[in-house]
């Protein structure tokens, strides 16, 4: 939806808006979306500095899950409990094509490192790790 122009992000805004609030009832997770998946002018929702903050936060935790040395370590403990149960169930980083397996919506906010624990114990092989590495690599070009 990103590739279309500001006029057509405008006129499906409203639609977007109501499926979010139609699947409410069924879906309680839908609760916790305040903007539709998508850029829009920041005229259309006073909610774009949210939307980046939790980006930004979600970047971070990322970069605490695969980084050794990741300078984001005080994320668990800043965030941690305020992301419990605020994250849809469907959300998740996959790690696609990986024994690793995937980091499935709040586990991302964890102060447990799984990824991690495995390379530093050695039983990553060189894919996964190759992986890892193209992962953070491109959440690090995002900020």
């Amino acid at each position: 939806m990103d590739q279309i122009n500001e006029k057509q992000r405008a006129a499906r805004v409203a639609s977007i808006y109501a499926h979010i609030f139609s699947r409410a009832q069924e879906f309680r997770e839908m609760n916790a979306a305040i903007e539709p998946p998508m850029h829009i002018d920041s005229a259309l929702s006073s909610n774009i500095q949210f939307a980046d903050w939790i980006a930004a936060s979600v970047s971070r935790a990322i970069d605490y899950q695969l980084e050794r040395g990741s300078r984001y370590d005080w994320v668990p403990q800043a965030l941690g409990s305020h992301m419990h149960h605020r994250i849809t169930h469907e959300s998740k980083l996959r790690l696609w094509q990986s024994s690793l397996g995937d980091l499935n919506n709040f586990d991302v906010f964890k102060a447990e490192r799984p990824y991690l624990d495995r390379l530093q114990n050695g039983s990553m092989s060189p894919e996964d790790l190759a992986k890892l590495e193209r992962i953070k690599h491109a959440s690090m070009k995002r900020r």
